[in-house]
């Protein structure tokens, strides 16, 4: 439970020369007075002056920590204006802030506001794309839960489903997320993000009409701030989950939306996704020739991008499986290697690619059938959507063995496609 019995100047003091492994001797230096005093002003009966108040503040280390409650009001206010300015992307005003904030850590009685500051922190390492030393914070907090306010157990739950989504315990992520939407809080703007984040996990676990619930939700929840990324992401996201669900219309129209919105407030990553997804969208309409210009589009946006070796990766398989266009397709496989060889699951991916160029040998359809696909299905320790490659893959075998005339090799492969099929558009995800 919180702990709301306020605390006086005197037990504020103790309770942080405690923390810092220091003796009453040695503050009753530092202030020009004797032991005695110091042990009466920690329990209210000896009164400080300015003077006094300033060399125990230099002393600690704690002279912009909000103390007093006049502080702690503003430290409040200027913590949900960091938070907000990660909000709105404004990630070099939010690392400005950070250390007029962090003197919150030097104060062990404030657990609540250490633990919504080192959420809020960990948002910026999860930008910065340090998700080491994000984890690390989290671990910390871990031990201020019970002290933990709706806000501050909203950012933490939050937090954890973005970190486990990383690695790819996406189940896990889920609950933390659903979690975090259950703390409602009357500081931070919008649920949209946390909306988002449902939606992609939903997506990446092969759901997409949960998915395109939670991505309608974050787009009814976003405050349409027009210079904020945002509203092309969940565009982006919602036209995803549109086209997974087969409404190519409206997935046009919206990533179109998304296209306009990335490009206004000129942030190349999300133009860059924006043209990927629209030549998923055009490939799945049978118009290989603009899915092509557009995922040449995505890549010229991403190139010193995460997402330029999966975008290569999607043309590559674009100009083998679509437009048979197998020169060119080998050819961008190679780039591929190059760029994948530290990255397990875009590798694996390449070599199952390989593979279903060469059906003709056995060893590939047999590789495709007992592991590729079951691997791709099982959804665990595999790359975000894997149950799609997989439904993918079964076509690829199927349309392969009706044309050999091996109908029973047909007939079962398209068995496990239905099956996968089932999964995908009328399972749903045990939590």
């Amino acid at each position: 439970m919180k702990n709301t019995t306020p605390l006086s100047f005197g037990e504020k003091i103790k309770q942080i020369r405690i923390a810092k492994g220091l003796k009453q001797e040695e503050l009753a230096k530092v202030i020009n007075t004797a032991q005695n005093f110091v042990s009466r002003l920690e329990s209210g009966e000896a009164k400080y002056d300015d003077r006094m108040l300033q060399s125990i503040r230099e002393f600690y280390g704690i002279e912009n920590a909000p103390i007093f409650d006049h502080e702690l009001e503003d430290y409040k206010n200027r913590l949900w204006v960091w938070n907000d300015l990660i909000d709105a992307t404004n990630f070099h005003g939010a690392k400005a802030m950070q250390s007029t904030l962090s003197p919150i850590l030097e104060l062990p009685f404030e657990r609540d506001l250490t633990l919504l500051y080192l959420m809020i922190e960990t948002r910026i390492l999860f930008n910065e794309g340090n998700l080491v030393e994000g984890e690390e914070r989290l671990n910390k907090a871990g031990a201020l839960l019970d002290a933990a306010s709706s806000d501050a157990l909203h950012l933490y739950h939050r937090n954890m489903g973005f970190i486990l989504y990383n690695k790819l315990e996406l189940k896990a992520s889920l609950k933390h997320y659903h979690q975090s939407l259950k703390h409602k809080t009357s500081n931070i703007k919008s649920d949209a993000i946390v909306s988002l984040c449902i939606g992609r996990t939903y997506l990446a676990l092969g759901k997409p009409w949960q998915a395109v619930m939670y991505f309608e939700q974050a787009k009814m929840k976003y405050d349409l701030d027009r210079t904020n990324a945002l509203e092309s992401m969940i565009n982006t996201a919602l036209a995803t989950g549109y086209i997974y669900v087969g409404e190519y219309d409206k997935a046009e129209h919206i990533i179109n939306d998304a296209l306009t919105q990335a490009k206004r407030v000129n942030l190349g990553s999300a133009i860059g996704l924006a043209f990927g997804h629209i030549a998923e969208l055009y490939m799945k309409k049978g118009n290989k020739d603009e899915s092509l210009k557009a995922y040449n589009q995505a890549l010229k946006f991403l190139q010193n991008h995460d997402y330029y070796k999966h975008m290569l990766v999607g043309k590559a398989s674009l100009l083998i499986f679509e437009m048979k266009d197998f020169a060119q397709g080998q050819e961008v496989l190679k780039q591929c290697r190059e760029l994948t060889k530290d990255d397990k699951h875009l590798s694996f991916r390449i070599d199952v690619i390989d593979r279903a160029l060469t059906l003709d040998n056995s060893e590939s359809t047999d590789y495709l059938e007992k592991i590729a696909i079951p691997h791709y299905r099982c959804g665990t320790d595999v790359e975000p959507g894997s149950i799609y490659f997989a439904l993918d893959l079964c076509n690829i075998l199927e349309a392969h063995y009706r044309k050999k005339r091996s109908n029973k090799k047909a007939n079962d492969i398209a068995v496990v496609g239905r099956d996968i099929f089932k999964e995908i558009y009328f399972g749903e995800v045990e939590l």
